[in-house]
Formats: structure tokens, C-alpha cells, sequence
């Protein structure tokens, strides 16, 4: 399955380095209006380019554990692979955490379910049905990748709300 890759990269660059650089020149604004604005065109090109095309056929996924200020309410739906889905509080199509908002720049709906064991509820980030979509095998291995992930990092990596980017680099 396609997921976590080169973008990534870019993504923690933005969140790391940009917003950090925006928030200590300018400790009490929001994030900047254009934030994300390029990666998510970059994104957007690759996944329609013929390129991608040719070598794949379905839409990334991308898994990451929720860390947000925002309230988590479990839903009734649960997925025999995902686990119980859970809605967040002020999430629109267009409207929710600055990682939301980045992500959705990039062409991506997010979901959020936490799989038996779980801790907390993961965001599944996709374009299409995230639920007929994909195989359960191909689920199964979005959270295999982010579990593993977490596991040799010893760290839940999640993109900071403004807040915390700003007490990080007020550190």
C-alpha cells in the first residue's frame, strides 16, 4: 500500500522547521494562511500525474496517531480491522486541526479509528471510500506501518497543534 513516503518528509519540514520559524518571529499569530499550500499542489500533481498512474493503482493512505486538543466522540460504526470509529470535535470537510487543514490541502479526507488495543484513535488520511477502497490487508498494513513506526521511534510522532509548536520553540 501506498502511504507514508517522500512526502513525509516534506511534511515534517513544514511542521519542524517553517512553522516553527513562523511561530518564533511571530509568537501570538495563527499558523501562516499559505501553510501547506505548496506541498499539498506538489501532491496533488504527483498522485494525477501519468507517472503514478502507471505504477499505481490506488490512492495513498496515510496513518498517523491523533495528538489535538480537540474531543474525540466514539461513533456506533466499527470496522473489523479499524476498530471503533471515533468523530472529532470541529472537523469539517474543510475545517479541523492544523494537521487536518494540511492534509486536506494536499486532497486528502481524514477518519479517525482506534483499533482493538489501541490507545488513542488514529487519522487515516485518503482520497476516495477509505472502507471499500482498500483490502483489510491494506488496512491492516497502514497500522502495522504507523505501529512500527512508533515502536523503533520509542515516540508517537504527531504534527503539533499551534500551541505546542509555539511552547516547543519558545524551549
Amino acid at each position: 500500500m501506498i502511504g507514508n513516503s517522500f512526502s513525509s518528509y516534506v511534511r515534517d519540514y513544514d511542521f519542524s522547521v517553517v512553522l516553527l520559524d513562523h511561530f518564533d518571529k511571530n509568537p501570538a499569530s495563527a499558523p501562516p494562511e499559505d501553510f501547506g499550500d505548496l506541498h499539498g499542489k506538489l501532491f496533488q500533481h504527483l498522485l494525477y500525474s501519468e507517472a503514478y498512474k502507471a505504477h499505481f493503482t490506488k490512492q495513498p493512505v496515510i496513518c498517523l496517531s491523533v495528538s489535538s486538543t480537540k474531543t474525540y466522540h466514539r461513533t456506533g460504526n466499527q470496522h473489523p480491522v479499524l476498530g471503533v470509529e471515533y468523530r472529532q470535535d470541529g472537523c469539517s470537510l474543510n475545517k479541523g486541526s492544523l494537521t487536518d487543514e494540511y492534509f486536506f490541502k494536499m486532497g486528502l479526507t481524514v477518519r479517525y479509528f482506534m483499533p482493538t488495543n489501541s490507545v488513542a484513535p488514529l487519522a487515516f488520511y485518503f482520497v476516495g471510500d477509505l472502507l471499500s477502497d482498500y483490502s483489510d490487508l491494506e488496512l491492516i498494513s497502514a497500522i502495522a506501518t504507523m505501529e512500527t513506526f512508533q515502536k523503533i521511534t520509542g515516540l508517537r510522532f504527531t504534527m503539533p497543534t499551534p500551541e505546542q509548536a509555539r511552547s516547543i520553540s519558545q524551549a
